[in-house]
Order: structure tokens, then sequence, then C-alpha cells
């Protein structure tokens, strides 16, 4: 069954895929991945601590006295949900115009290359810094957002005009609004895209971003700009398994199944489709269908940081060139389960090759 629905998704893929303009944004971070010494087995070499688990352990053991922890720098690059699904769409071969915090009076090195690459990029603020300590199940992002502040639509206008952001928006297939909770002036920026003039119904694409430290009050406020957007958008709000389980729980609906828990924010919401994606599987719904498939799960991902966003950019990619739910769900893992394995996110050659190889069972956890 899964052979036969990668096949489709890889005829689907060659059929439809059509090169889209696409405005995403708004936040912009450089990141600094870090292994954590565990111990050293020679002079230059090291055992890193393996486990988030056994991090907090030894951060435990440390209570009352005090510990050192080595940080082993693995690459600085590119960060910030924003920059990371922008910078995988344009892997797709898409035209983008970026909006965000990449530099405030100079575009920072670490974003040159993308910029260059990009139809036209506004950067209104200095990016954040995140330090994305990797473990193999999982990550640790510490973050410095203080300067992020500076996004807001007002910024916005009038570094572009509203004309510009309007004209831009009304010949785009697609707007990825990313991380709302280390942008506190994010919902000025919703009401304000909620407030201009449109030609068509544009496929908006929303990624909260771990809100947990944002309170109720402010995650409630937001969900009701999320839903009064799809009077003018199609939305997508785009969640992992544990921010669909903090939404479930603020809007008070099932949380147990995941698939049910993607209908029921949808419902709950009334937006076109929300999609969930655990570590190992991807779920789907809009009003018409709920959609769950496998993913190519990888045990020992060289690079964790990001997958989410590789896979939102595949997913959005499916969406907005009319591939079937199942399909873009497929091209959602299959775009992250490349990433995660080569560090870097598909073109669209290499989309279609890991889709292949999947399909073949030729690829390894």
């Amino acid at each position: 069954m899964r052979e036969q629905d990668l096949k489709t998704a890889f005829k689907e893929l060659n059929e439809k895929f059509v090169p889209k303009t696409i405005v995403a944004g708004f936040d912009g971070f450089i990141d600094e991945i870090i292994h954590i010494v565990d111990t050293y087995t020679g002079k230059d070499t090291y055992n890193r601590i393996e486990t988030i688990a056994d991090f907090a352990v030894k951060v435990s053991q440390a209570a009352g006295l005090s510990a050192n922890f080595e940080y082993k720098t693995i690459q600085k690059k590119l960060g910030g949900n924003g920059p990371i699904i922008a910078n995988a769409l344009l892997s797709q071969g898409n035209k983008i115009h970026y909006y965000g915090a990449l530099g405030l009076k100079s575009i920072d090195p670490v974003f040159q290359k993308f910029a260059d690459h990009c139809e036209s990029v506004s950067s209104i603020a200095d990016p954040g810094y995140t330090e994305a300590l990797e473990f193999a199940d999982g990550k640790l992002m510490m973050g410095k957002v203080d300067c992020l502040n500076l996004v807001n639509w007002d910024n916005l206008v009038e570094d572009i005009t509203l004309n510009r952001i309007t004209e831009v928006i009304n010949n785009s297939e697609l707007i990825c609004c990313t991380n709302w909770t280390n942008l506190y002036k994010m919902n000025s920026i919703l009401e304000g895209l909620g407030n201009l003039e449109l030609t068509k119904r544009i496929p908006l694409f929303i990624d909260l971003a771990d809100p947990r430290k944002r309170s109720v009050d402010d995650i409630k406020g937001v969900l009701k700009l999320i839903s009064e957007l799809e009077s003018k958008y199609e939305v997508i709000l785009g969640l992992n398994e544990k921010e669909s389980i903090l939404i479930s729980e603020v809007l008070s609906v099932e949380t147990e199944n995941t698939l049910k828990r993607s209908k029921r924010i949808r419902d709950d919401l009334e937006i076109t489709c929300c999609v969930i994606h655990p570590v190992k599987y991807a779920v789907a719904s809009t009003k018409h269908e709920s959609i769950q498939v496998e993913g190519p799960y990888c045990a020992k991902p060289k690079l964790s940081t990001g997958a989410g966003d590789n896979f939102n950019a595949g997913f959005s990619c499916g969406f907005i060139n009319g591939l079937s739910l199942k399909s873009s769900l497929y091209l959602g893992t299959c775009t992250s389960g490349f990433y995660v394995r080569n560090m870097h996110s598909p073109n669209i050659d290499e989309l279609r090759n890991f889709i292949e190889q999947w399909a073949n069972n030729n690829v390894r956890e």
C-alpha cells in the first residue's frame, strides 16, 4: 500500500509541479548547531551526550553543586522557521519574496547567499540567535529574541509600502507566516494581512512554533485571528505533535488520537487544513478528508534542527501544486526525511529520487 501511494505521489509531482511565487517570513535566526561533550576518547575525539534524558540526569545531578558542559560547534547556519522554510522552497525552484529579520543595517553574512537568490528581501530587524543542542532523540533550542520586537506590520509597511506588499501578495501562490511564539508583534502582521485588498484567496501557511511559553490568553487570541483569516485566505495550520496537544487543550478538543486531533482542531477553527507532523508519521485534515501517512523515519539524524520546517515546505509544495492530500503529506515526510539524512533541503530532482528510493525500500533508517 505504501509503495503504491509513494508511486502515486511521484507521478503527481512529475505531472503537476510548477515553480511558484511565494512570500515567506517573518523571523530570522543564526543557528549554532551544538553537540555537548560527554567524555573524550582521544586528543581530538569524544563521545557526545547522546540523549536529552542523559543530559537531564547530568543537569539534575548538578543541583546544589555546579557543572561544566563543553559545547562543540558542528555548524553555524541560517536559521529561524521563516528562512529555513523559505530556503527549502527556494531549493525546489520557487521564487521567494522574504520579509523578516536578516539584519537591520545590512544583511548578515549568514543569510547573504539566501538573500541573493530571493526575488526581493525586506529586513527590518537583526536576527535572533539560537544555540541548538542536538541529541539523538531531539533538540533543545536556546534562543535570544529581543531584537525581533522590531518585526511588526508598521515597520514592514514603512520599509516596503502597503501598495507593494499588496501587489506582491496578489501575485503570489503561497504565504508562509512562521514563528509566532518568538515574534511578539506577529499579531499586527496577521491583522495587516487580513486587511489587505486581495484579488484571490491565497494559501496561508501558519506555524506557531512551540507556543508553550505564551499565555493561554495569547494563544486563544492568535487562534481567533487564524480563524478570521480564513475569510480571505486558505489557512493551513502546521503543528508538530507537542504543539498539537497544546492547541487541542486550549481549544478543549480530543487529544488522544493525532488524526482525530487534526480534524477537531480544523473543525473548531473552521480553516482549510490542519497538518500535524510527529516524528514517525504525519496527518492532515480538511473539511472533506483526514489522512495519515507513514514517514521515512531516521533513527540517527545528521541534523534535526529545521526538519519540521522542511516538512512544511514539502507539504506546502504539494498543496499549492494541486496534489492530493495524501501525496502532499508524502512530499512533506520525504522532504524532511531527505533533510535529516543529508543536512540540506532537497531540490526537486533530489526529492523525486528520494520518493522513488523509499518506494523501493532503499532508504536507510
